[in-house]
């Protein structure tokens, strides 16, 4: 769990990652990868399949991202107009 007094976090991670909505969970694997960005709701099902190391190929975890990194793009489209 991280809490950003800088600032830092939201420019290095949440723009980064198109994700301008907070909360948000990162989850980093073993590997030092970002395996996951999403709802905090979503942990439960998401931490047992990173350790086990089944998340990252699965269609459960690319559809999500997919629609995440679309939704950041009209986001951030609608931000700079």
């Amino acid at each position: 769990m991280g809490f950003d007094r800088s600032g830092e976090m939201d420019e290095d991670w949440l723009k980064a990652s198109l994700s301008f909505h907070v909360p948000k969970a990162f989850i980093v694997d073993r590997d030092g990868s970002i395996a996951f960005i999403g709802d905090l709701v979503m942990l439960e099902d998401v931490l047992p399949k990173v350790f086990d190391g089944s998340w990252r190929a699965s269609a459960e975890a690319k559809n999500p991202e997919e629609e995440r990194i679309a939704e950041g793009e009209t986001y951030a489209a609608q931000i700079v107009s």
